[in-house]
């Protein structure tokens, strides 16, 4: 084109004065240039009165031949586009229309869920901003819907699998075989906390003293712990001075009197009448030195549940105690529903627990939590453990050389010795707040810096790097790590380390019987900390009792942590946000450290803060944490996928020392990277292709779009199936790149100085090997493994 414009150019030629003849022939000519730059139609005439010499005149007859033929397959095109896009909105509703995906939509969104019935009823040939806004949610998790394969309400189902002997075997179907509804703790704690605290359930309340209190000379100090009854949720520490009276309250309530016995004894040894003591008493519970409420254990699953009973079994009433028993008994019953019906029960559920006690107002997009288990029975064949523990084992040596479990354990020595001495016992409830305060937690996207101060880790960090520039500068779409790699990788790195990790891995394979035969690749996808991933499913898989296999499943993976004359210590936290249900699991030990605000659960040995002492000996580089008397070394662990911040983040650490923490990456961030091949080590795939760019300023959205989306992939050999995500929405999302529903999802995420990062969608829809009748899935597989 710009050859054609420069030859018009040339033809048009210099004003040619009073020629006027001349003139016109220029003026058409020129006329003639800017229609074709401009992209106008060109009638025959106007082209004849140009006058162009003959080989110049085919050469524009010829371009206006190809771009009418181009603007013909450009209009064939837009409609084919439109027809695709209408298809796809179609199917979209067609999907939409399953009682389980309304379902899963209502569990996340009761809004959105309104906007899906609304779309049913515009045609999917004109959706306005507003539907295209739903349709891109609904595509979204249509998606997720597909290919999620973390546990999450209906959207994925889990299932116990077996591993041994020499085939694969899959039975039953992928349908609910169980479910698991329940409130979500954070959201029934709001009332639990009000009516459970409410004086109708006094005579069930036995008041306890704070266990963060301490005298200190002629005060008491404490931590006044967080509860639904108040509107914020800071900790603060307090202080009162001593008076008689409170000290006659912590005598008696060491006595496990019931709040009316607790006020008479109180009032009888003071002299003065319970009427009168009982204003005194309210605002000792108020200011957080007294506990004086039924106390939910914190891993209890159904708190309104729990202050029910408590209520019933002292032969209680209140006005609100029949309410909360029935939203309970609902609630039991949900699981029996179909999800059509289960829908409209949690609508009403909703309503009614609108009007209980409450401080917080309840979210009703997070009133209900919901796991599935799957009637789908697998068993792996050995040969798979085998093939993805033998490079993993070589993985966590390498990951022990980037970042070495006593780097970390040294930068919290080095925090804590800024403010105390080495080699001296620190009471634990000094640390409570002030040294170890929550940060803001980084979840990098790639294999992130070396341990601040660690020359070696960062030596073994930049050669590591820079092997896998080398080996994605070679080209290719996959690179095999072979044992002469690996022996370069791991030279001069220390033995493997003490781990306990849950590996988290897909199987790509086109059918059972091509695992059988070694015809598989395993993709790893995540590593997790000893038992954490797993012990929320202990109710919904494992069943009551001491046979629970979950159960015995977590607590063998916490084994390596076990020290001669010391107790492991389940520490009861959980955060009361979204994911509080995460945090549900079982009593695995027989000692539990009680945080302020968490009892502990029924029947065990509590150990409380002001009971311990924490030191750094110097000698051992390490942390001793004790319970004081008897002076018994304590290990504190969290067995839920809960993650702790600030203090009880320090408690992990200590319970952890010695033990090789792990993560998984997808692969290094290097400038000028921007494709990054498969990495595989014998079958298991450590890292998937990868690709990095930014797109710049893109056409606004619809056929010209996802045109641009067919150049990208054109360009850099990308795939059609992929997972999409960006700085400012770090969670990946699956794209069908030939989809214009998900091409669109694409275009939404973008931004003008976006970077598109696209992994590999590995397994493909092709490898997914788990079916039944009903389809194909998606499947992860959850596997716990130790070294060495």
């Amino acid at each position: 084109m710009e050859t054609l414009t420069d030859a018009l150019y040339a033809a048009a030629g210099e004003p040619p004065g009073d020629d006027r003849q001349a003139a016109r022939r220029r003026l058409a000519v020129i006329a003639l240039r800017r229609a074709l730059h401009n992209r106008r139609r060109v009638p025959e005439e106007q082209l004849a009165a140009a006058h162009l010499p003959l080989e110049l005149a085919e050469a524009v007859a010829g371009h206006l031949a190809r771009r009418a033929e181009h603007t013909a397959l450009l209009q064939r095109y837009e409609h084919a586009y439109a027809d695709g896009l209408r298809r796809t909105r179609r199917a979209l509703l067609a999907l939409a229309k399953i009682p389980t995906f309304q379902e899963g939509i209502r569990l996340v969104s009761r809004s959105l869920l309104a906007r899906l019935q609304g779309l049913e009823r515009v045609d999917p040939g004109r959706w306005r901003h507003d539907e295209r806004h739903a349709g891109a949610k609904l595509t979204a998790y249509a998606g997720r819907f597909a290919t999620k394969t973390s546990p999450n309400s209906v959207f994925c189902a889990t299932a116990l699998a077996w591993i041994g002997g020499a085939e694969t075997r899959i039975s039953g179907a992928n349908l609910p075989a169980r479910m698991d509804v329940l409130l979500s703790v954070a959201e029934a704690r709001k009332v639990a906390a009000c009516v459970g605290a409410d004086p109708a359930a006094w005579p069930a309340i036995v008041p306890r003293p704070n266990p963060t209190l301490r005298r200190e000379g002629t005060a008491w100090t404490f931590w006044r712990p967080t509860t639904p009854r108040r509107e914020s949720d800071l900790e603060e520490l307090s202080r009162t001075p001593a008076q008689p009276i409170l000290g006659l309250f912590f005598e008696e309530a060491e006595k496990g009197l019931a709040t009316p016995e607790l006020l008479a004894a109180v009032a009888g040894r003071y002299g003065i009448g319970v009427e009168e003591l009982t204003p005194f008493f309210t605002q000792l519970v108020d200011r957080g030195l007294l506990i004086a409420e039924i106390e939910p254990p914190y891993n209890e699953r159904r708190p309104l549940a729990f202050v029910a009973d408590t209520m019933r079994a002292a032969g209680l009433d209140a006005p609100w105690l029949p309410e909360i028993e029935a939203v309970e008994r609902e609630v039991e019953a949900l699981p029996t529903l179909a999800p059509e019906e289960r829908i409209a029960a949690m609508d009403r559920l909703e309503a009614r627990m609108a009007p209980l006690p409450r401080v917080h107002p309840l979210r009703g997009d997070e009133l209900f939590r919901v796991d599935t288990a799957s009637g789908v029975e697998i068993t792996l064949p050995e040969r798979v453990r085998e093939d993805l523990e033998t490079p993993l084992r070589r993985y966590v040596r390498l990951f022990a050389g980037l970042y070495p479990e006593l780097a970390f354990r040294q930068a919290w020595a080095r925090r804590f010795l800024s403010r105390h001495p080495a080699d001296t016992d620190v009471p634990l409830l000094d640390l409570y707040h002030g040294l170890f305060e929550p940060e803001a937690e980084e979840r990098p996207g790639a294999f992130p810096p070396a341990p601040p101060g660690d020359a070696e880790a960062e030596s073994v960090l930049a050669r590591t790097r820079d092997f896998f520039v080398a080996r994605a500068g070679m080209g290719g779409d996959e690179a095999d790590l072979t044992d002469e790699d690996w022996e370069i990788l791991l030279d001069g790195l220390p033995p493997e380390p003490v781990w306990s990790a849950g590996a988290l891995f897909q199987i790509a394979a086109r059918n059972p019987g091509e695992i059988a035969a070694g015809r598989y690749r395993i993709v790893l996808n995540a590593l997790f900390g000893a038992g954490i991933a797993l012990a929320r499913f202990s109710h919904l898989l494992g069943g009551p009792g001491a046979g629970n296999p979950v159960a015995r499943e977590v607590l063998r993976s916490w084994q390596p942590l076990a020290r001669e004359g010391a107790i492991l210590a389940e520490v009861t936290y959980n955060h009361l946000g979204r994911s509080a249900n995460a945090g549900l699991r079982p009593s695995l030990f027989r000692h539990e450290i009680e945080l302020p605000g968490m009892r502990a659960g029924a029947g065990a040995e509590v150990i409380h803060l002001h009971e311990m002492t924490v030191r750094w000996d110097s000698g051992a580089g390490r942390f001793v944490l004790r319970r004081m008397p008897p002076g018994t070394e304590v290990v504190p662990v969290i067995s839920s996928g809960v993650s702790p911040e600030g203090f009880i983040s320090f408690l992990v650490e200590i319970g952890r020392q010695g033990l090789q923490p792990l993560s998984w990456f997808p692969g290094f961030e290097v400038p000028g990277i921007d494709r990054w091949p498969r990495f595989v080590s014998g079958r298991l795939v450590l890292f998937r292709r990868r690709w990095s760019f930014t797109p710049g300023k893109s056409p606004e959205e619809g056929p010209a779009f996802f045109a641009e989306v067919a150049r990208w992939r054109r360009q850099r050999g990308i795939p059609r199936h992929v997972f999409v995500h960006t700085a400012a929405d770090p969670k990946p999302f699956y794209a069908d790149l030939e989809s214009p529903l998900f091409v669109d999802l694409l275009r939404r995420a973008l931004g003008e100085e976006t970077t598109l990062h696209l992994t590999e969608m590995l397994p493909g829809p092709d490898e997914m090997w788990v079916e039944d009748g009903r389809g194909r899935y998606a499947t992860e597989l959850l596997l716990h493994l130790s070294g060495p």
